[in-house]
């Protein structure tokens, strides 16, 4: 049997860019369709605002204490739910502040300041709620994911090692950090075609584990017991999102060229479907029970949705 040798860190390093850059090129395509489930009209539109004409692209959305902090290529935006423009920051470069790559970002409750990951320095950059540069801290690791609150924090790290990449889904108090879930890559192969994502409500963290044929979505419990498990299929051209709501998640899985998203109850109940075009919008951001999507156009805004299945069934 022939062996295949592990790419050492710094190609690790390059795939690793590159993978993250083929991801948000996937997000973009063609088609006309748009559907719900059944005769219910599942959304309900509650706001859309457009954003500055500067922002041709929109790659990265959070949630930052009840505003909405996006960037495109470097710069970011904080935006409150009625489309006020707060205040802008970041840019390109290397200096203070300045964003080379930015792959995450999320509110920090105990410093009371934004925290955005940059792939690009292996930095993460912390601003105040003024949106004034305050420090840098060097990553250990890739920070995929992480969503702050008051006594806990759930994240999502690549650790990358001379022979051994490896990804940790963590859950950390100001006492204990306890790894959730765990995914070794061991090959080239591995990294290109496997992905582990996750998403947190506070309540619920969930793990999506994809690999080339298959994926696997796990609810845990913050005790780290398992809720739910969901097996699928997939193929070459299938892309998946897991996105956590107060009272349901969504798991989004492309097909063809529309995104088809699963709403299941925090027990994994099926509640129902819809599907977006990627033409004209895919969902960016759950907030609460508000799904945050990107609308494309001239001019590119955000439409903000209320979920009225979750309303009937309660």
């Amino acid at each position: 049997m022939k062996t295949m040798e592990l790419p050492k860190k710094e190609e690790w390093l390059r795939m690793y860019k590159s993978t993250i850059l083929i991801i948000i090129l996937i997000l973009s395509g063609c088609s006309d369709s748009e559907k719900q489930s059944g005769d219910k009209q599942l959304l309900v539109m509650q706001n859309q605002f457009s954003l500055k004409e500067e922002i041709s692209e929109l790659f990265l959305a959070f949630n930052i204490d009840d505003r909405l902090l996006l960037i495109d290529e470097c710069n970011s935006y904080i935006y409150d739910f009625n489309g006020e423009l707060h205040s802008e920051f970041g840019g390109k470069g290397y200096g203070p502040g300045e964003l080379q790559r930015p792959l995450y970002g999320f509110f920090d409750y105990n410093k009371n300041q934004i925290s955005i990951a940059d792939i690009g320095s292996l930095k993460l950059h912390n601003y105040s709620m003024e949106s004034e540069y305050v420090n840098s801290d060097i990553m250990d690791g890739f920070l995929i994911f992480q969503k702050n609150y008051e006594d806990f924090f759930v994240r999502n790290v690549r650790h990358l090692g001379d022979n051994m990449v490896t990804d940790t889904i963590e859950l950390s108090t100001e006492d204990t950090l306890d790894i959730i879930y765990q995914k070794e890559y061991k090959s080239t192969e591995d990294i290109i075609s496997s992905r582990l994502l996750c998403d947190t409500n506070g309540k619920s963290i969930y793990v999506l584990d994809i690999d080339k044929n298959a994926y696997t979505l796990i609810s845990y419990d913050l005790n780290g017991k398992e809720i739910f498990r969901k097996n699928g299929k997939k193929d070459d051209t299938t892309f998946l999102q897991i996105y956590a709501g107060d009272d349901f998640s969504l798991l989004g899985i492309r097909k063809n060229e529309s995104f088809i998203y699963e709403i299941l109850s925090n027990n994994g109940d099926e509640l129902g479907e819809f599907e977006f075009n990627l033409s004209k919008r895919y969902v960016i951001l759950i907030d609460g029970n508000r799904i945050i999507c990107k609308s494309i156009g001239e001019i590119m805004k955000i439409e903000v949705y209320e979920l009225m299945f979750n309303k009937q069934k309660q």
